[in-house]
Formats: structure tokens, sequence, C-alpha cells
């Protein structure tokens, strides 16, 4: 749904960022669950069957809570270091045993990108892989146990939800149709670099005229709080994604929360703190 010149901002807007193309971010992105590369010109906002009030969202206190998918709403890494473990003889780097996986879920993300050992001209099609392989078999993925019934309360109590993620437009659209919860988002903003989502919730603030505090950023990985500070949006981390909660905390996130129940807890927190 895009606006013309000239035309009122909607409610969801169209956020016109096209990412880059950045080849070395195919190992973290594989790690993280961030897999689908998108194309420099691919970046889109959809919309979906979720509205919300514009008059009651530019009011003040927390109203826009914003989620990373791989992670985050997805369970997706199990699968991910499962397919980058078959591929690695491809490839040419080590197997990824537990204690591998774990060094990695220790470090932040632009130390997982330092300690990859895949040669830079080969990432692109080791992505490219990991994104055909996710594509084909997305009936098994997961949602994160409970998330449902915390999407569903957040909108039943006013929240307006959106998206925002590296990942491919079109896996998280078909992903939020097999498990039906297009109506809990409002917009979904894919496909931006791995480091730029801040543009994106910037954009958003911006478009939306939303008030300081009106924001929250939801994501599992150190780059999700980056992504959060940049832009003065409420960073919350959850610790059932890609990095551990050591490296969470090592990130300073203004929220921890280990189930999808204390993320609900601390809305309502916030809710009644206005």
């Amino acid at each position: 749904m895009r606006s013309s010149p000239g035309e009122p901002i909607a409610l969801c807007p169209t956020l016109e960022q096209p990412p880059a193309l950045s080849v070395a971010r195919v190992v973290l992105s594989a790690l993280g669950g961030n897999f689908p590369l998108r194309s420099p010109q691919s970046s889109s906002i959809a919309r979906t069957q979720a509205t919300c009030d514009h008059p009651w969202i530019t009011t003040t206190g927390l109203r826009v809570i914003l989620f990373d998918f791989d992670g985050t709403l997805a369970d997706s890494f199990p699968m991910v270091v499962a397919i980058l473990d078959r591929l690695s003889p491809r490839f040419g780097y080590p197997k990824l045993t537990p204690a591998v996986v774990a060094q990695f879920r220790d470090l932040s993300s632009r130390d997982v990108l330092k300690q990859s050992r895949v040669p830079l001209w080969q990432q692109p099609w080791l992505l490219y892989r990991i994104k055909r392989e996710l594509s084909a078999n997305l009936e098994q993925l997961q949602p994160i146990a409970g998330m449902a019934e915390t999407l569903q309360a957040l909108r039943a109590e006013g929240y307006c939800l959106g998206i925002v993620t590296s990942n491919s437009q079109s896996v998280v659209e078909a992903f939020l149709r097999l498990v039906d919860w297009e109506h809990y988002f409002t917009w979904v903003d894919a496909g931006y670099r791995l480091f730029s989502k801040d543009r994106a919730i910037v954009r958003l603030q911006q478009r939306l005229g939303l008030l300081p505090g009106a924001v929250a950023y939801v994501g599992d990985e150190t780059r999700d709080v980056e992504a959060a500070r940049r832009s003065g949006a409420t960073s919350v981390s959850v610790a059932w994604g890609f990095n551990s909660e050591r490296a969470l905390r090592k990130s300073q996130p203004d929220v921890l929360v280990h189930h999808p129940y204390e993320l609900l807890s601390w809305a309502r927190s916030r809710r009644s703190q206005v």
C-alpha cells in the first residue's frame, strides 16, 4: 500500500528504504535466523489485516510495539543451524558443534561477522542456499511458544503491532498466513540491511508523528538493541532467540524478558504509568 506524493500519510505508510546488498551479512544472518537476502530494490512495507486508530497512537505513552521476526516471533534458529551444518562440507567451514553455536550466541552481532570463516565471495551463495531450503520447508517453521497469546492480548488492549526485519517480505508474509497472525500486525517492513533497521523505526516515528516513548522494538540480538537505541525507541530484548542472555545484558537493553507473557506484563506496566 503506497502513498502518492502529496497524499496524506496513512497509518501504514510506505517506507522508501531500499537496502543495499551486503555480502558480509550471510553468516551472521544465518546464525541469527535472518536468512533470506533481498535485492537492493526489494525493500517494501505491506499492510496486513490489522488496523489502529491514528489519533489514538499519537497520544503519550507506549502505543506501538515493533518486532524483529527471526528468533523473536519465529523459532527459526534451530532450522538455520541444521541447514548450516549440512552445508559446511560444501562451503568449507567447520561443523557447527554445540560448543561453536554457544560461542557465537555469546558474541555481539558485529563480533560474529568478524569471526566468520566463510570467504566474502562465498557468503551470498551460502545465504541463497539457506534461503532456498528454508523457503521450501516453511511449513516446519514454528512460532515462539506463548507468542500467539501475547500478540492477541496486546492487540485486544489496543497496542499497534508491526514487524521490522532484515528478512524477506515474502517469507514473513507467508509465515503470518500459515500461523494465522496476519490480523495482529498493522504493517510488515522487511529487507533492511543487517545494521540499518533503526532507519525503518525512525521513518515510522516521523511519518506517523509518534511522540517520544511511544515505540518499543522487540528483538533477540544485540543489533536489535543498537537499532532501538539509535532510533530512540525503547529496546526490549528477548532471551529465547539467537543471542544469549549474557550477550544481551552486555548490550544494555532497556528491558530483558524471558517469556512472551513477561512482554505483556511489561507493556501493561507502561500503560499504567501514562
